[in-house]
């Protein structure tokens, strides 16, 4: 079991790198989200078309 000076510190340690992190990876981790959604439609779309893969390939 942890002692409550070492949860506190993780508590406050963790609660400061979830803003730090939410705050600078907001734009980039929506932006990346958006195009990887983009990517898996078409890729399998086009994997769909071309038969290459089986469906659900993009699902992973």
């Amino acid at each position: 079991m942890f002692s409550p000076t070492a949860t506190q510190a993780i508590r406050y340690i963790t609660r400061h790198l979830i803003k730090y992190v939410e705050s600078r990876s907001v734009r980039s981790l929506s932006r990346f989200l958006y195009c990887s959604r983009l990517g898996n439609f078409y890729h399998s779309s086009s994997a769909f078309r071309s038969g290459d893969h089986p469906p659900f390939y993009s699902v992973r």
